[in-house]
């Protein structure tokens, strides 16, 4: 037992963790499927080396306690008592180790308004999935992770906007959200690459990659044609030093039938017929959403490449010609900027809307 590193506590009738296996040191990786827990199920001093907890479909769960304060990684499948979720996600302030954040099937109501959680103080998050949840509005703060580089919303019906993206970030797979508005999402992608752009450095292995449903490919990628691919020459109104980065967006429209295997990924991303990127950085899935868009931003380590004559650019995949429009878009110093200036300008915003609105509150008359 001493030996034991990876445990499963399977069960309807379990409350708490048993006291024979609170002590075992060598455990890193616990699961528990269907416990009915009433209140805290780890106790201060269990698994104090534990560094990945799953709990999936275990209701009466309230928090996970500050034993836990090396755990890198948290997994929630199914959370049956969806009003304690906000709870439970106090908690999680503490876990200041964690990398990898999953939330599936955690909000299963879609109330208006849904609560925002600040969770600033989780600095090392890396990947945070919310998939499967039936939330209006995102419900945590992510703007401020410093170290946020994979979010993934797949199969969120109700999900009206995307969030404020931290400009750490470099995957983002939103899968199966139909109500997402057409502007709102157009508005995240131009910023999601203006935020790569000021913040990316000269590392090969440092690109933006996006996956998100939708028909139309947004304007603001002003190089668009109705092909599977996209031509386009380095600006010559522009110096060379006032291109930082190339977005690139590929439209696909297929059959379900096309893709099942979530495994299968873009097969190659080439320019004049040769290899653009390393096919092994591409975690973009060619499956999904019968339409969608696929986009990648590279910075200026690849730029040197694209300088002395016109450029074809084509995202190659295993099931023939499904990409029908492509957009490009190189990405300038003034589009920094006036990223900056519209981001300045909406925090000041917000903070007059929340100003006015504990104004509002401490002159509302007192309901005793």
């Amino acid at each position: 037992m001493k030996q034991l590193s990876i445990l499963t506590v399977d069960g309807i009738g379990i409350l708490k963790v048993p006291k024979t296996i609170v002590n075992l040191v060598g455990l890193s990786e616990v699961d528990f499927d269907y416990c009915n827990f009433t209140g805290v199920p780890i106790s201060h001093g269990c698994f104090v080396g534990l560094k990945k907890l799953k709990f999936r479909g275990c209701s009466g769960l309230s928090c996970v306690l500050n034993s836990c304060h090396g755990l890198e990684s948290l997994t929630v499948l199914y959370w049956p008592e969806s009003e304690s979720i906000g709870k439970f996600l106090g908690s999680l302030s503490h876990l200041t180790s964690l990398t990898s954040l999953t939330l599936n099937e955690c909000f299963i109501t879609s109330e208006e308004p849904t609560p925002c959680y600040d969770l600033a103080q989780l600095t090392l998050l890396t990947d945070l999935d919310l998939s499967f949840n039936s939330f209006l509005r995102f419900p945590i703060s992510i703007h401020q992770l410093p170290r946020l580089t994979c979010l993934i919303l797949t199969m969120c019906p109700n999900l009206e906007v995307l969030p404020e993206l931290p400009t750490s970030l470099r995957e983002l797979h939103v899968q199966g959200c139909g109500s997402l508005d057409a502007s709102n999402v157009n508005d995240v992608i131009s910023k999601a690459c203006c935020g790569f752009a000021e913040s990316s450095n000269q590392d090969p292995e440092d690109i933006l990659q996006m996956r998100i449903g939708g028909k139309e490919t947004p304007a603001w990628f002003d190089h668009q044609e109705e092909d599977n691919g996209v031509s386009i020459s380095f600006p010559h109104n522009c110096p060379p030093t006032e291109t930082v980065a190339l977005a690139l967006c590929f439209q696909f429209h297929y059959d379900y039938g096309y893709a099942t295997d979530g495994s299968t990924t873009v097969t190659l991303l080439t320019y004049n017929g040769k290899e653009f990127i390393n096919n092994s950085l591409l975690k973009i899935l060619a499956f999904g959403d019968p339409a969608c868009m696929c986009i990648v931003c590279v910075n200026g380590y690849y730029l040197s490449k694209l300088l002395c004559q016109p450029n074809r650019f084509q995202l190659l995949t295993p099931y023939g010609k499904v990409v029908q429009r492509c957009g490009a878009r190189w990405v300038c110093k003034q589009d920094i900027q006036d990223f900056k200036k519209t981001e300045s300008e909406a925090r000041k915003r917000k903070a007059i809307v929340e100003l006015n609105t504990d104004m509002i509150s401490d002159c509302s008359p007192s309901n005793e």
